[in-house]
């Protein structure tokens, strides 16, 4: 039995992360973002029940204060209860500023920029899907099928996350001060 993050604790726990004693088991809520990325879809699907003739890239433009945005509320919530209960396991120095930049760019999205949140959430949501394939490598080093699956999902992850934060720079309005935060975050 193994850990990702440490020693495996009684019952096969791991202490950390993961559990490793045949299949992998989700701990501590760590992963709950990457569990509700489908959330994302659900948001979409609410918004053309509503709208049925709008188009994705008008989803993409829509504020978190829409009253079908629910679902987007809640994976913009999670994400950030996610960031911030990182920063109690200890973090690197990098992570720390990644989680702060994210955050920030999160709230000024839900907050003060308002339009175009789906875009932002839809991006983050992309991004946990990769990192979701990062961690079946963390967890088992030696299988080359998962270094497979983690490139393939890993690039289809980030060009899908570029491609909503380009949308989310196409909406009108926003200043070039942001868009250049932004960037810092994406890349």
């Amino acid at each position: 039995r193994r850990s990702s993050d440490g020693p495996v604790g009684p019952g096969g726990r791991a202490q950390g992360h993961w559990a490793v004693d045949g299949r992998a088991c989700l701990s501590n809520a760590r992963d709950v973002p990457m569990a509700l990325t489908p959330v994302m879809a659900t948001s979409f699907w609410v918004f053309r029940a509503k709208h049925p003739r709008a188009s994705l890239r008008q989803w993409l433009g829509q504020s978190m204060q829409s009253p079908t945005a629910w679902a987007s509320r809640l994976f913009f919530y999670n994400i950030t209860a996610h960031f911030l209960k990182d920063f109690m396991q200890g973090l690197e120095p990098m992570l720390v500023a990644h989680h702060v930049f994210c955050i920030a760019i999160l709230f000024l999205q839900a907050y003060v920029i308002v339009d175009g949140a789906n875009s932002c959430l839809a991006g983050c949501a992309a991004f946990e899907l990769g990192s979701a394939a990062y961690n079946l490598i963390k967890l088992y080093p030696g299988c080359e099928s998962f270094v497979t699956i983690y490139v393939v999902v890993m690039t289809i992850s980030n060009v899908l996350a570029v491609w909503c934060y380009w949308e989310w720079v196409k909406l009108p309005d926003h200043p070039k001060s942001v868009d250049v935060f932004a960037t810092m975050v994406t890349l």
